[in-house]
């Protein structure tokens, strides 16, 4: 029992540290993003860049920017070669945790490197060239549950439930969430959100991500969304519904570290307890 009480401390404590240090990386990564417009001036002005799309093969094969090449993030820094190119590291758009900590790292071992702003989402949502299937494309604003996890206290998100009642479950799992149930007047739904958002138009990097009780009707939210030319905003992939699974799980994960603890066994031939 002591030893579970100790895994669980160290759990809390290891989440807590998770925390403090996204608020700290958080003021890191501003320096770190470049834009879709700086990106496109350097590559027509013939710079020294190299786009570096690090998500996996199958989604590259996809569709992907012209001219880019994919590499795994962490092979980059055994591609010595690339140290005298100005790298732009290119994903879907809102895992910016882990890119940040692994920019500073090659940055660290001699390399040029940032982040492209928005990722490939952004970059297909002004319209810039792509290569591949544009229809998959559709998908890339919706975030899976452990992303959302991972990036909600690191990067500047407003969180929105669209849920007609904002239950207490929605409630604990977002206590910052701002509720703007959607109504069937859509513009005038519309318009709350565009002037929610607006209030912190002073954050040059927010994004915003929706979230329903289930995940459902997201499609005609994104139409008047397109309609009214709102950008940088999300959907939380299976909404509440899969959110809290995953927690669950993780729940279900921890206790069963918590159980697999090693129990002292008896010593048959002298009959004495091993200690551990």
């Amino acid at each position: 029992m002591e030893r579970i009480k100790r895994i669980t401390s160290s759990i809390f404590i290891i989440l807590i540290a998770m925390s403090v240090n996204s608020i700290a990386s958080e003021k890191s990564i501003y320096g770190n993003l470049i834009s879709m417009e700086s990106v496109i001036r350097d590559i027509n002005q013939n710079t020294n860049i190299i786009l570096i799309d690090v998500r996996d093969s199958s989604s590259f094969n996809e569709f992907r920017i012209p001219e880019s090449i994919n590499i795994p993030i962490y092979f980059i820094k055994t591609k010595n070669f690339l140290k005298s190119k100005k790298i732009v590291l290119v994903d879907n758009g809102y895992g910016y945790h882990y890119l940040d900590e692994e920019c500073r790292n090659l940055q660290k071992s001699g390399f040029q490197v940032s982040i492209l702003k928005g990722g490939i989402y952004e970059w297909v949502e002004k319209k810039a060239p792509i290569i591949g299937n544009m229809a998959i494309t559709s998908e890339l604003n919706k975030i899976p549950s452990n992303i959302f996890f991972e990036e909600k206290d690191f990067n500047s998100w407003i969180v929105i439930n669209i849920s007609e009642n904002a239950s207490e479950n929605s409630k604990k799992l977002f206590p910052d969430s701002i509720h703007i149930p959607l109504s069937n007047d859509l513009k005038n739904w519309a318009n709350q959100l565009m002037d929610t958002i607006k209030a912190y138009n002073n954050n040059p990097f927010l994004s915003c991500v929706l979230f329903n009780d289930t995940g459902n009707d997201y499609e005609k939210v994104e139409k008047i969304v397109s309609e009214k030319n709102i950008k940088n905003l999300f959907y939380l992939k299976g909404g509440l519904k899969d959110y809290t699974t995953f927690l669950e799980n993780i729940k279900m994960s921890l206790n069963a570290v918590s159980k697999s603890t090693i129990k002292p066994t008896e010593c048959q031939p002298c009959n004495q307890n091993l200690k551990y």
